[in-house]
C-alpha cells in the first residue's frame, strides 16, 4: 500500500503546486518523506522520478531517513544522484536518532538536515541539549547543508534556533497542516 500512497502525494503535491502557478502565486518549496520500500522498489523509484521530473523538481525536497542509507549503499548513492539530476534537493530526515553516521554526511549528496522534535522538546529545558543543538547546527553549516529545526511550537524556542544560526524552523508555532484552498488564501494575502 505505500507505493499507492507515497504516488498519491507526489501526484497531489505536484498538482497543488501547478494550480499555484495557474493563480499566478509563488509557487513554494514542498518536501515529501520517502520511505525505504518506495526507494528500494526500481519500478517504483522510476515512477516517482518521472512524476517529479515533469512538475516543479527544483521546489521538491525529498526527506529520507537514515535506515535507507544503510541499505545497498551504491545502490542508494546512485538513485539519489538521479535525483539531484533532475533538481531535487534531498533531506536527511530525523537526523540525531537513528544510527547517526557521521558518514553518512560525506557519502551520500544531502543538502538539508532536519534535526528530530525531540531535541527541540528539550531545548529550553537542558544546557546539554542547547550544546548538542548547537553542535548539530555548526555541523550543518560547515557541510553546506540546509539545517531544519523540527516540532518548533513556542517563541522561545524559535528565538534560540533564530540566534544560533539555525536555517529554518518547522512546527506548529508558524502553521498547522492545512487545505490547499486555505494556502491560496494566505499566499494572496503575502503576494
Amino acid at each position: 500500500m505505500i507505493h499507492h500512497f507515497t504516488r498519491w502525494v507526489i501526484e497531489n503535491v505536484t498538482q497543488s503546486l501547478d494550480t499555484l502557478r495557474q493563480c499566478g502565486l509563488k509557487v513554494i518549496p514542498c518536501s515529501i518523506n520517502i520511505s525505504p520500500a518506495d526507494f528500494s522498489s526500481a519500478t517504483f523509484f522510476n515512477l516517482l522520478t518521472d512524476l517529479i521530473k515533469n512538475s516543479y523538481p527544483q521546489y521538491i525536497t525529498l526527506e529520507i531517513t537514515e535506515t535507507l542509507l544503510v541499505e545497498d549503499r551504491e545502490e542508494t548513492l546512485n538513485k539519489l544522484l538521479k535525483l539531484k539530476d533532475i533538481g531535487v534537493s534531498i533531506s536527511l530526515d530525523d537526523f540525531g536518532t537513528g544510527f547517526s553516521s557521521m558518514s553518512y554526511l560525506t557519502d551520500f549528496p544531502i543538502d538539508e538536515i532536519k534535526i528530530d522534535k525531540t531535541f527541540a522538546d528539550n531545548l529550553l529545558q537542558s544546557k546539554r541539549s542547547q550544546d548538542i543543538y548547537h553542535a548539530l547546527i555548526q555541523l550543518s553549516n560547515s557541510l553546506g547543508c540546509r539545517c531544519v529545526a523540527e516540532g518548533v511550537e513556542n517563541n522561545e524556542q524559535f528565538e534560540w534556533l533564530k540566534n544560533n544560526s539555525c536555517d529554518v524552523s518547522q512546527g506548529f508555532l508558524h502553521y498547522k497542516p492545512m487545505p490547499l484552498s486555505e494556502l491560496k488564501k494566505l499566499l494572496e494575502t503575502r503576494h
